[in-house]
């Protein structure tokens, strides 16, 4: 048991307690002013086969439902989708997964997806402005094969939520009179969205849908990996920003390593180099990222803004403008 101060959770951070205790906040006197123009709704039907498919591979869905049906006690889901999708020899130690599949399962994200699709039918509609989808399973890491071929782990996530909605969005309501014809997917996360990235370099048109992800980025030889190691480069061609962060440990590290200098034939003791401060500084943006200038980021983010909009009757413009070419 991993105790959570001030928390309800009682053993792990992706817990039903996720959902409820967010729903308690939202519900709280803090959002007294907002509460007035909110509607809670959790009645919305669950997402088809034929739309999880959108972004996920016939073979890995198929492969889910057949779970579903199937599984009668609590399973580890990452060896699961090596042997059959992935067809690998060597599957995952059941001890050393984290992504759990129980009876329980498929009707959670078969409810996940649905909560997207609903949140999509209702603004295409004109029957809100917004929406805020709290569901769970989440599905970020979730590529078209649910499990990518460099994963180590499912990261909790069965259907790719986000990219579902995105292209369910672009093929239902991207003609007349709704035009919704550019998507933009903002993931803030510590961790990479490697499944969204693999979603949409897959079935995703670089004219019309952006990708930008901001993330804590470590798997450098010899240092600590960081799951799940991706997201270090962009991709002009598929429309994909990726914004690693150097994590603290990595400037802690460095900081107690002596450096040669040039013209010093002698090593500097890293107290002489390195202020105390230096030590507790902030994260930064890795060297992978530096050379996107803020104008550029300015111009992606305004872009994305004026499309995650409600949709307008012009047509929605021409597509996004693309990142700078990388050096990475």
């Amino acid at each position: 048991e991993i105790p959570r101060v001030g928390w309800k959770w009682r053993y792990h951070q992706e817990a039903p307690e996720r959902i409820t205790e967010a729903l308690e906040e939202l519900k709280t006197s803090s959002f007294q002013d907002l509460r007035s123009g909110l509607r809670f709704t959790s009645i919305f039907p669950k997402a088809r086969p034929e739309t999880l498919k959108l972004a996920h591979s016939d073979e890995y869905v198929d492969m889910v439902l057949q779970l579903g049906r199937d599984v009668k006690d609590t399973v580890p889901f990452t060896p699961q989708v090596q042997k059959t999708v992935q067809k690998t020899a060597k599957l995952k130690a059941a001890s050393s997964c984290d992504t759990l599949f129980s009876p329980g399962s498929l009707d959670a994200a078969l409810r996940g997806a649905g909560a997207v699709l609903a949140a999509i039918d209702r603004i295409a509609e004109r029957k809100c402005t917004n929406a805020f989808c709290l569901v769970r399973p989440p599905g970020h890491h979730a590529g078209v094969q649910g499990l990518l071929k460099s994963g180590k782990s499912c990261g909790f996530c069965i259907f790719n939520n986000v990219a579902i909605g995105a292209l369910y969005a672009q093929k239902h309501y991207g003609g007349a009179p709704f035009n919704i014809k550019r998507v933009a997917i903002v993931d803030l996360d510590v961790h990479h969205g490697n499944g969204t990235e693999d979603v949409l370099r897959q079935r995703g048109d670089p004219r019309n849908t952006l990708f930008l992800s901001i993330h804590v980025y470590s798997n450098s030889a010899g240092q600590y990996y960081f799951y799940p190691g991706s997201g270090g480069k962009n991709s002009t061609y598929h429309n994909i920003v990726n914004i690693p962060v150097e994590p603290l440990w990595k400037q802690v590290v460095a900081a107690t390593k002596p450096v040669e200098r040039r013209n010093e034939k002698r090593r500097r003791s890293p107290n002489r180099r390195f202020a105390r401060d230096d030590l507790v500084t902030s994260l930064k943006p890795s060297s992978a990222s530096a050379s996107y200038s803020g104008s550029n980021l300015e111009s992606a983010a305004a872009s994305a803004k004026t499309d995650l909009s409600t949709p307008s009757s012009s047509g929605g413009g021409g597509p996004f403008p693309l990142p700078p070419r990388m050096e990475n």
